[in-house]
């Protein structure tokens, strides 16, 4: 770090008021300097030609430049390979009732503040969280991502013969306008790979042929385009029998000077918790409002509002109706819905600001006889997708 070193040579200060001038001077100096820089200096002064320290004077060296994590988990699954701070890419899959995850992360360096980590919402197929790791030195920055793979709740359709091959994998797997390999090398029994490119890369070809390519079709293949950090492509193989394998590959795109990785740090705050139940409905009945507000106090992010577990016994569900707020605008008429599905989709939310969402809802009279859904309930759980993407 700095150190500012002052020499006065005694003989151009002769008095007594010119020496008391001198270490008010020094004093007044060294406070200004270490309010407004930040810095904490050692002021050396030359009294009679010997260096002395003013006490409290210290040399602050820069932080360290570890951005590793010690442990990296998605409680309750277990990742295709094992954890290692020096591997950035890791992958799992879980089944289509699996609705959220919580990633546990720890820094190496203690008090580094790791982001990305806690619950968070599936979607069905592939889901990307990245979890950012600053070094204490605030340049170095390290991203880990983990893919997880959300099945599909749909019935697999079974095979309509016997005899049919029903063969899911790739005879080779690649990515052309670029000379790294994937990681690990190709194999068709793995089904995860990563990949780094130059951050002036920003678009490649995917290219794959299937083990039995006279049966099996392969999709998402192709040129594909590339955002600074991470991302995640699916190729996907169909047998004859139409069983379904996969294949994904995470590619990291390193980032320029001005493509920081983005920090959100969303807040969200339910009041009375992020349940909304409406029971035992009769026509005419309204509920609410139910409120809640996200809070960003990180970069600016587009975030999702979801409706997850969601329960709705009504038969006439064009009956259900909602009205939704956002910081007392009326953004939204909708009917209730029927399953798990979005309720607004990349929403912006600027550094320091806060969104305040209230909800209202109604159980309509149709002017019909209703007694079918007399009494029936509805319910759902309100989630914010923090996994949220940088604003454009």
């Amino acid at each position: 770090m700095n150190s500012g070193e002052f020499n006065f040579n005694d003989e151009q200060f002769v008095d007594k008021k010119s020496k008391k001038k001198r270490w008010l001077l020094l004093l007044l100096l060294s406070i200004f300097l270490f309010v407004s820089i930040g810095v904490t200096y050692t002021v050396i002064v030359s009294r009679d030609n010997n260096p002395e320290e003013i006490p409290g004077g210290t040399i602050v060296t820069p932080g360290s430049s570890d951005a590793s994590l010690r442990t990296l988990v998605v409680e309750g699954h277990d990742f295709t390979l094992e954890f290692d701070p020096d591997t950035l890419a890791y992958y799992l899959e879980v089944d289509c009732e699996v609705e959220t995850i919580t990633i546990g992360a720890e820094a190496t360096q203690p008090g580094v503040n790791v982001t990305g980590s806690g619950v968070r919402n599936l979607e069905e197929g592939a889901n990307t969280f990245v979890i950012i790791v600053p070094a204490e030195d605030g340049v170095t920055i390290r991203e880990y991502v983990i893919v997880v793979y959300r099945k599909s709740c749909e019935i697999e359709t079974p095979p309509t013969s016997p005899t049919c091959n029903n063969d899911t994998t790739l005879r080779n797997l690649g990515v052309s306008g670029q000379s790294r390999p994937l990681t690990p090398a190709f194999n068709r029994n793995v089904r995860f790979y990563s990949l780094t490119v130059d951050a002036d890369l920003t678009h490649l070809t995917i290219t794959a042929t299937a083990n039995t390519p006279s049966t099996s079709t392969v999709t998402g293949t192709g040129r594909v385009n590339l955002n600074p950090g991470w991302n995640t492509f699916v190729v996907t193989v169909r047998s004859e029998c139409g069983t379904i394998g996969r294949y994904t590959i995470t590619i990291y795109r390193e980032r320029r000077p001005d493509e920081p990785p983005i920090t959100p740090n969303l807040s969200i705050i339910y009041e009375g918790g992020p349940e909304f139940i409406a029971d035992n409905l009769t026509p005419g009945s309204n509920v609410g409002p139910k409120t809640f507000r996200v809070i960003n106090a990180g970069d600016c992010v587009l975030y999702n509002v979801l409706w997850t577990q969601v329960v709705n016994e009504f038969e006439r569900q064009e009956d259900l109706v909602m009205t939704i707020y956002r910081n007392g605008t009326r953004v939204r008429d909708l009917q209730a819905p029927a399953m798990n599905t979005h309720m607004f989709q990349d929403v912006r939310l600027n550094r320091g600001e806060i969104h305040e969402y209230e909800i209202f809802f109604e159980y309509k009279s149709a002017g019909v006889n209703q007694d079918v859904d007399q009494g029936k309930a509805f319910s759902t759980v309100i989630n914010v997708d923090e996994n949220a993407k940088r604003c454009p």
